[in-house]
């Protein structure tokens, strides 16, 4: 990862050994997750990561859905994600052109998109790591429902302004029911 990523890999894990020249408390976490995968996983994995677009080293379980290639290739990173759910504002399109990849989709269909859209950046990238890093573990539906590339039609309503003294009236009545 070193090699990849250089100071963005070490400045976040640490060197691979300690001053002892025994394995990091990092490195023996990134052993453990690691146990049991094949030397092709891994470089399934590694060949993942130098061709796509992770700016970021990934984290233990993004690097594993990697490795084993489970939801399909090009797993987008995480920060890929929260762009793709914050900072989105287009309502048209199809659902493919509006959310990405479907590791997305499924990760809005379990999330309130109002507030992760009006969320301050670090605010909604911790609520979207939740379901991204549980999704990651747990598997989700990797393929877009049918239609998810028909462009949607945005139901247009005609809408009346409020009369303020309407509004004021009914809330007094409510007011003196509740009294």
């Amino acid at each position: 990862m070193a090699a990849l990523y250089g100071h963005r890999w070490t400045s976040s894990m640490g060197n691979a050994l300690d001053e002892n020249s025994k394995l990091s408390s990092a490195a023996k976490v990134w052993q453990q997750g690691l146990k049991g995968m094949t030397l092709e996983q891994l470089g399934r994995g590694f060949e993942a990561l130098a061709t796509s677009d992770f700016f970021w080293p990934p984290s233990l379980p993004e690097f594993r859905a990697l490795c084993v290639g489970r939801r399909g290739d090009n797993v987008p990173s995480l920060d890929q994600v929260v762009t793709s759910l914050t900072i989105t504002s287009r309502k048209q399109g199809s659902l493919v052109e509006r959310f990405y990849h479907p590791l997305c989709l499924a990760i809005a269909q379990r999330m309130d998109m109002h507030t992760l859209r009006t969320a301050k950046q670090s605010d909604a990238k911790r609520e979207i790591k939740a379901v991204y890093s549980a999704l990651l573990q747990d598997g989700w539906d990797d393929s877009w429902p049918e239609g998810a590339d028909v462009n949607s039609v945005l139901i247009s309503r005609d809408v009346k302004p409020v009369d303020k003294m309407v509004v004021k009236q009914a809330l007094g009545g409510i007011r003196s029911l509740l009294n």
